[in-house]
């Protein structure tokens, strides 16, 4: 792989990307070693995900206070402790594709704030697979009532199961974005949100240029990151549209830190 001199800045992808493969809850060991000799080297690292950040940083842990953050695919940007960017739903729409999500099949409802995420799960399994699996923030509620802070996204979970959205986006794709992350998530966030329009945040602040970023990335939420950047790069496993998107693939993150530190 040949990476241009000019790389300022990575910015990856987690689940199928950096959480390799998908499903995996935790880094490689030596990964965050080697995002540390890129840091060394004057480079900067985005974790970019549509995780929250309490677990995103819980991730993160040994150099959680030296990369930057794009969360909830693009709804909360963080860096040094500070949030950049908070962009929420209007909150009779979130309630609405709650609603939608609680009473409709058997997908479970996940809401997500900026600190939180709450559930009123239909099977008690799905409360315990995100708080002790996942290791995210998270509350049991009853009634979408008790969410009090500003809603960023709107999710369902199907284990392996999700079917086609195509129903999802023709009902809420004129006011919302609608899309997917592998193959458990439906994601529904304000319109015009994404990895891209949190990342150009991100780079204003740090006067970095889009040409002298790299993006790692594997999915449907990934598409907005890769296409912004210089040298985007795609997960060999990346979905068909993914893949079509980018002239180099991967089968580790870890080996594109590794030419980036010799």
């Amino acid at each position: 792989m040949i990476i241009p001199r000019n790389i300022r800045l990575i910015a990856s992808d987690l689940d199928g990307t950096l959480l390799h493969p998908l499903g995996s809850q935790a880094l490689k060991e030596g990964t965050c070693d080697l995002i540390r000799k890129w840091l060394d080297k004057g480079g900067l690292f985005v974790a970019a995900s549509g995780r929250q950040y309490a677990n995103l940083r819980l991730i993160f842990e040994p150099i959680r206070d030296d990369i930057h953050y794009i969360c909830e695919n693009g709804c909360l940007v963080m860096s040094e402790g500070k949030i950049l960017l908070e962009a929420a739903l209007e909150r009779d729409l979130a309630e609405q594709l709650s609603w939608d999500i609680l009473e409709n099949g058997d997908g479970e409802l996940l809401i997500s704030t900026a600190w939180t995420q709450f559930v009123i799960p239909k099977q008690d399994k799905f409360f315990y697979h995100m708080r002790d699996t996942v290791r995210v923030q998270v509350e049991r509620i009853t009634d979408i009532s008790e969410v009090k802070d500003p809603i960023l996204k709107v999710s369902m979970y199907r284990e392996n199961s999700l079917t086609d959205i195509t129903p999802w986006r023709e009902r809420y794709g004129a006011v919302c974005t609608v899309q997917t992350s592998g193959t458990d998530w439906l994601d529904m966030t304000p319109k015009g949100v994404s990895k891209a329009t949190a990342l150009e945040v991100l780079l204003n602040r740090l006067g970095v240029k889009p040409s002298e970023c790299m993006a790692l990335g594997d999915n449907e939420n990934d598409a907005s990151l890769l296409a912004m950047v210089g040298f985007p790069i795609a997960m060999s496993d990346a979905t068909p549209d993914i893949l079509k998107m980018v002239f180099q693939t991967t089968d580790s993150v870890e080996a594109v830190l590794r030419e980036m530190v010799r």
